[in-house]
């Protein structure tokens, strides 16, 4: 019943902005994205939203849970709703710092070097062959994914924002998110390279 009621007065919010709006609604994410769009409809449960005004553009939707907050015509409506009963979860303003993070590392944080050794690591593996050669790669991705970042290396718009712990936390994780799936992806294309040479290799014996 909470969560109609809810739903509700966001539409009622959105009926006063969207028909005055020239520019693009903005979602925002929980995991730092943001995305520029055109809200069509918000239910209890889903924004249902288009990237134009296209009519013949297919509908797309996102829940609401994963969605921190819309703006509309320069207004924001802040989703996030924190437990005032339980201290482990973060207030509106921390929440926002640590997504500030998430955003800050997606937009700065790269690495060559992780992208070269996770295929170095993919193509030793190989060639070990299909059985063994497939432990190589996910224990360096778990080695990998474990650490965060030096902070203080770390590219920002200003410095100040380390000193929010919450926006550091929010920074580390997208940069150990970023380790992991970067890791899989090009720890497999090495793992392929390598398992070619295994099977040359062996063919040619």
């Amino acid at each position: 019943m909470l969560r109609i009621a809810f739903a509700f007065f966001i539409i009622i919010f959105l009926q006063f902005s969207w028909k005055t709006a020239i520019s693009q609604d903005v979602l925002t994410l929980y995991n730092g994205r943001k995305i520029y769009t055109k809200i069509v409809e918000v239910n209890a449960e889903y924004i249902i939203y288009k990237h134009s005004t296209d009519i013949k553009e297919r509908n797309k939707s996102i829940l609401l849970a994963r969605v921190f907050s819309i703006e509309s015509a320069g207004k924001e409506e802040v989703l996030y709703k924190p437990d005032q009963l339980d201290p482990d979860l973060f207030s509106m303003d921390e929440m926002r710092m640590f997504i500030k993070g998430e955003q800050e590392a997606m937009r700065f944080y790269d690495s060559d070097a992780l992208k070269i050794t996770s295929v170095v690591v993919g193509v030793a593996s190989g060639y070990f062959g299909f059985f063994y050669g497939l432990i190589g790669p996910p224990l360096f991705t778990t080695v990998v994914g474990s650490f965060s970042p030096r902070m203080s290396k770390q590219k920002i718009t200003d410095p100040e924002l380390l000193n929010s712990p919450d926006f550091v936390e929010g920074y580390s994780k997208k940069v150990r998110d970023y380790k992991i799936r970067k890791s899989i992806v090009w720890g497999g294309i090495g793992y392929g390279i390598g398992l070619v040479g295994f099977i040359v290799l062996a063919n040619n014996k």
